[in-house]
């Protein structure tokens, strides 16, 4: 019996969500404007604020700053990574 529910739900999840997995594509990244060692004044004077901040989070304070489809990644005020993000299919 265990093994009919387990083969049953193993279909079900095959043929219902296996098309919403596949529809997400796939992440492409690329480099952004910004290098690593760039201080956050500097990010700030070129680009404004950002749409979105996400932390600081822990003890080196890292942050996530949102420009549209381009993410900085600063730590203690210097950048530490700038890419761009799409999804394509």
């Amino acid at each position: 019996m265990k093994k009919i529910f387990f083969i049953l739900s193993f279909i079900f999840v095959l043929f219902f969500y296996s098309p919403l997995i596949a529809n997400q594509g796939v992440p492409v990244t690329w480099d952004g404007e910004f290098k690593t060692g760039t201080r956050v004044e500097e990010v700030l004077k070129e680009k404004g604020e950002p749409d979105k901040k996400i932390g600081p989070v822990g003890t080196l304070q890292v942050e996530k700053w949102y420009y549209g489809k381009e993410i900085v990644v600063i730590m203690n005020g210097y950048v530490i990574d700038s890419f761009y993000i799409s999804w394509q299919r």
